[in-house]
């Protein structure tokens, strides 16, 4: 007979046989899953992801029209517009016309304190007419000002176009930049793959070792996280872009640029004539120097409260109990006010003399505007020269980098070589290709950066449609002209 104490103990060895195939089962479905596809394209969202080939045109065009901080301050510009017409309408006079109709019924005593009851409507039109003659210029200052501050917003409008053609450009190239990067990247593990196949194949006929095998795989394990790497520096990249765009982060941008060619867009190089160059363009440049304009009317207003405020006023109008019983009344009038002594004039006084470190900050940001312009344009030429220089060198050690790995490919099929040369060539081999491909594209970052700092970017200079900077061209006809004329003289 079987104890209670057994049975209890069979019982729990079966309960934990049971959990134990169950455990079993589970990790053998979790070690027969299909393996993960490293080389697969990562994708931008949880949504689908459509894939949209876009040109450097395409993208700066889309820019312009769907950018929302530009938009943003279109719809200032608009506001400060309508703000002119606003301060224009203080120069007109103010028309106010009005009807006011009253019955009044009841008694009162005359005579001996007699009651008399009777009823009597009284209507009175009339038409008021109010106009300030003289403000101290108030009015004309105001009007000044608006137009100043609208003219700074037009000023940022450009200045802001300007930033988001050069912010675009730039983007595309890296973009570009990216999705060569991932070109190189897969061409480097097709080349792990293939070094590991070959010391696969010379092990297995005894001329390998098992840590060439090794070595290989490391290699071909790194060479893939690069790739993964450059595919999600393209998508980063790709957000970045749909962002300033303004498009849905599930658009998969593609450029449709194949090859990576360098642009030279400016050949001037004298810092005198760029800096000339960007007095008469800078965008955000004028716009402080309309904003000085616009504290200079604004001191204007403050100096015109010292003045005393000449008003005029007319009346016409008149009452009865009918229209056609009314009595007609006019009214003209004048008055002078002086608003100077309001709170003793503390108030007025304290706003005319803030205007003058007003205006001595915005001389301040002018000259700290002009020495960033000096540093973006000096930041540029020196960019653009050191990017020229290493993209001869760049050649020159891609050649040689391909010339090394190809040598040490075949010293390791001819049993002369070893591993370790080839994979240090390889990585040389990459570090080559990505030093020329960054080393063009920053030349041509340089080059829209240069554009942008002496402020003659546009879609047409970018893409090398119009000279950057027009050859001036003298008229022979005037010259001649010019030349009778002093030999008349």
């Amino acid at each position: 007979m079987i104890s209670i104490k057994q049975k209890s103990l069979l019982i729990l060895c079966l309960i934990l046989l049971e959990i134990s195939c169950t455990c079993f089962k589970v990790f053998a479905q979790e070690t027969t899953k299909e393996p993960i596809d490293l080389m697969a394209p990562l994708k931008l969202s949880i949504a689908k992801t459509e894939n949209y080939f876009v040109s450097l045109e395409d993208v700066l065009k889309l820019a312009i029209e769907n950018n929302i901080p530009l938009q943003i301050t279109k719809e200032q510009e608009k506001i400060d517009k309508l703000d002119v017409y606003t301060k224009i309408s203080a120069l007109l006079p103010d028309v106010i016309p009005s009807y006011d109709q009253s019955r009044f019924q009841g008694g009162f005593q005359i005579f001996g304190n007699q009651t008399f009851l009777f009823a009597r409507t009284s209507i009175t039109p009339r038409l008021t007419v109010n106009y300030k003659l003289f403000s101290g210029g108030e009015s004309v200052y105001n009007i000044l000002a608006a137009k100043r501050t609208h003219k700074a917003t037009e000023y940022s409008i450009i200045n802001s176009a300007n930033n988001l053609l050069k912010d675009t450009t730039n983007t595309y190239y890296e973009l570009l930049k990216a999705n060569k990067i991932l070109e190189i990247a897969k061409k480097e593990v097709e080349e792990s793959e293939a070094l590991l196949e070959l010391n696969q194949s010379r092990l297995d006929v005894g001329l390998g070792t098992i840590l060439e095998v090794s070595q290989s795989e490391s290699q071909l394990a790194e060479s893939k996280r690069k790739y993964i790497d450059a595919n999600k520096n393209i998508l980063k990249i790709t957000q970045h872009l749909n962002r300033i765009l303004n498009l849905p982060i599930e658009l998969n941008l593609i450029p449709s640029d194949t090859e990576i060619l360098k642009h030279t867009l400016i050949n001037e190089t004298e810092m005198s004539t760029l800096l000339d160059l960007a007095v008469e363009n800078r965008a955000d440049l004028q716009e402080i120097k309309q904003l000085k304009k616009v504290y200079m009317a604004q001191r204007g207003v403050a100096r015109s409260k010292f003045f005393p405020t000449l008003d005029l006023q007319v009346y016409w109008g008149g009452q009865g109990p009918r229209f056609s019983d009314i009595e007609e009344q006019r009214q003209i009038g004048y008055g002078v006010r002086l608003d100077f002594l309001k709170n003793l004039g503390m108030n007025y006084v304290s706003n005319y003399k803030k205007s003058k470190p007003l205006l001595k900050q915005v001389d301040l940001r002018i000259e700290q505007k002009w020495r960033d312009i000096e540093t973006e344009i000096a930041d540029a030429l020196l960019e653009a020269e050191t990017s020229e220089r290493q993209i001869e060198v760049a050649k020159t050690g891609l050649k040689a980098a391909e010339d090394s790995f190809s040598y040490a490919t075949e010293r390791l099929k001819a049993g002369v070589g070893t591993n370790i040369d080839v994979l240090s060539a390889q990585t040389r081999l990459t570090t080559s290709r990505t030093n020329l491909l960054s080393s063009v594209i920053d030349y041509n970052k340089s080059q829209i950066n240069m554009m942008n700092s002496i402020g003659i970017i546009t879609i047409d200079k970018i893409l090398g449609n119009e000279p950057v900077i027009p050859v001036k061209q003298t008229d022979i006809t005037q010259e001649t002209d010019k030349e009778t004329t002093l030999e008349e003289k």
